[in-house]
């Protein structure tokens, strides 16, 4: 019997799964992992860091390979053909064992402080889903424009009340990630669950962070053709009567189980 005063049992840390989806990533990949895990280490976190191979064909899957040899906090989830972004994000959400789930590209370009930051500020305000807003971008205007006007585009057609709809990382609480019932392929899974946190009457916080330079290798992404994209299922999650990411079926949720448990 536990004397007076005695302290009880310890209760252990939650686990914190972090996802990073890696394409062709073979000259950032390293460096990105070993900083994320140091810095994930230096914060007193237990976690794990889901490396999803998403199709590369360069020797991405060959350096994963090697640190997940090295580090037991790495995990690989090989993806052989690539299928998107949010293809990478889902399959590594379905193999993460965290009491807080999240992603953020592998790229180097979020500053991997940022994960204790946005974890502390989701304790801070009881929150159910925790971003970053990046307060500046490295990639150029014409990228630095384009994502202006989608935010903006997003905030009057679908009522998201974020500056920066692909802020992350992106932390959720595991059973709120769940309730999400995420479907999106691409990129737009972030707006997604933006989208689906607002018809449930979630609790989103955000963390100003800077954006840093890529640590190295070039963006696949094609800024044209992923705005086209954008706009494209926005309007279609306004207008269409096609609902392929389950969003009218997540309001009638909230309307099944009352007003949610934040206004």
């Amino acid at each position: 019997m536990t004397g007076h005063g005695a302290p009880g049992p310890a209760v252990p840390l939650p686990l914190v799964s972090i996802i990073l989806p890696f394409y062709n990533e073979e000259a950032c990949v390293e460096q990105v992992l070993i900083d994320l895990r140091a810095t994930l280490q230096k914060a007193g976190l237990r976690f794990e860091i889901i490396a999803v191979q998403n199709g590369s064909w360069d020797r991405t899957a060959e350096i994963l390979t090697q640190l997940s040899s090295l580090y037991s906090e790495v995990r690989v989830v090989d993806i052989p053909v690539n299928k998107g972004f949010g293809f990478g994000v889902l399959q590594g959400a379905a193999a993460s064992k965290g009491d807080v789930v999240g992603w953020m590209p592998g790229d180097g370009q979020v500053p991997a402080i940022s994960v204790p930051q946005v974890l502390s500020e989701m304790a801070r305000t009881a929150s159910d889903i925790g971003k970053t807003c990046r307060i500046n971008r490295n990639d150029g205007w014409i990228r630095s424009l384009a994502s202006r006007v989608m935010n903006t585009f997003a905030r009057v057609m679908l009522g998201v009340s974020t500056r920066d709809v692909d802020g992350t990382p992106k932390l959720f609480r595991r059973e709120v990630l769940q309730a999400l019932r995420l479907r999106s392929n691409d990129s737009f899974v972030d707006m997604e669950a933006l989208v689906k946190a607002r018809r449930l009457g979630l609790k989103v916080c955000e963390v100003d962070v800077p954006s840093q330079p890529r640590v190295g290798g070039r963006s696949k992404v094609r800024v044209l053709e992923t705005s086209v994209e954008f706009i494209g299922n926005v309007l279609r999650a306004r207008f269409a009567r096609s609902d392929p990411w389950g969003l009218r079926e997540t309001g009638r949720q909230r309307t099944r189980s009352g007003e949610g448990r934040h206004s």
